[in-house]
């Protein structure tokens, strides 16, 4: 076999007219190396085609085609295996080598290169516009006047007024029933100032075993908050009048300054309106000693009462 492939590979040569090795492109990924032996016995060597003949195997899906430019200016094409081992290289160099021979009769030229594309026509330059007319004025819109910004209202403060009633014990007195009248001015945030008085007319003293009639009237003047939600929490200082009557002494009076914290529920009754029930500690600055029979009795200094405030609002005053 190798005998005749050198006999076919000198034909080859003689019928190329004594050119150098046929440069065959191969497809990406084949080794030259290995294909050398094979092209080498059809006088071919793998190289890049030039201006004589050449040969390029070029994939085709699963096949290759086999493209020959021949000495005489012939293009042949066949489609082939791919070539795996090397004897179907050496095969497919035969085919290339017979594929190179000029055929004895008459060869069809190689097909005359395409024309090449005439020139895209030139886009048509667009029309000139219209000279540009005056726009007529534009209509104006009726639209409503905007007012001007309102400034922020400053805080107002709304008065407010009404009774006090509910009962009291301490300052060494028995439980007695006290009334009273409030007056207070609150801002919307809740803040608010107030002033109250009450008086216990009817209250008797009882501090280790000494019983007397009692009169008490009592000052305070209070801050505090009330949040819409109804909690309320003030705090205050005042005066609170004690007149301690005897039945074989002149009565005694006495004014002690006191502190009042207190707290409460606001109940809304009707717009202007609020039911507010209380309670409240008072607490005696001053300690009020009492002497029976040569014996000095201190009286307890503590107030705790409970009642219910009816509170009306007044005309808002400015802040």
């Amino acid at each position: 076999m190798i005998a005749a492939g050198l006999v076919f590979a000198a034909t080859v040569a003689a019928a190329l007219a004594g050119g150098g090795p046929v440069p065959v492109l191969l497809p990406d990924g084949e080794s030259a190396a290995e294909w050398a032996p094979a092209l080498a016995l059809a006088a071919m060597a793998p190289g890049t085609p030039g201006t004589g003949p050449w040969v390029i195997i070029a994939p085709a899906g699963g096949s290759w085609w086999l493209v020959v430019h021949g000495p005489d200016g012939a293009v042949r094409r066949a489609e082939v295996v791919p070539a795996r081992s090397a004897a179907a290289r050496e095969e497919l160099a035969w085919l290339a080598a017979s594929l190179l021979r000029p055929a004895p009769g008459p060869v069809a030229p190689a097909p005359a290169p395409a024309p090449a594309p005439a020139p895209a026509p030139a886009p048509a330059r667009p029309a000139a516009p219209p000279p540009p007319t005056a726009a007529p004025p534009p209509v104006p819109l009726a639209t409503a006047p905007v007012p001007p910004p309102v400034p922020a209202a400053p805080a107002r403060w709304t008065w407010a007024a009404g009774g006090v009633g509910g009962v009291q014990r301490g300052g060494g007195e028995r439980l007695a029933a006290v009334a009273g009248l409030a007056v207070e001015t609150r801002r919307p945030d809740g803040l608010l100032l107030g002033g109250r008085t009450t008086a216990a007319p009817w209250s008797t003293l009882a501090t280790n075993g000494v019983a007397a009639p009692m009169r008490r009237a009592d000052l305070d003047l209070y801050a505090g908050l009330q949040h819409p939600a109804g909690p309320r929490l003030v705090a205050g200082a005042g005066r609170s009048w004690r007149r301690f009557m005897g039945t074989e002494t002149d009565d005694i009076d006495a004014i002690l300054p006191t502190l009042h914290p207190g707290v409460g529920w606001s109940l809304p009754l009707g717009a202007h309106g609020a039911a507010l029930p209380l309670a409240w500690l008072g607490a005696d600055l001053q300690e009020i000693q009492v002497a029976h029979d040569d014996t000095v009795v201190r009286s307890p200094s503590w107030t705790l009462g409970l009642g219910l405030a009816l509170r009306r609002d007044r005309l808002p005053g400015r802040g």
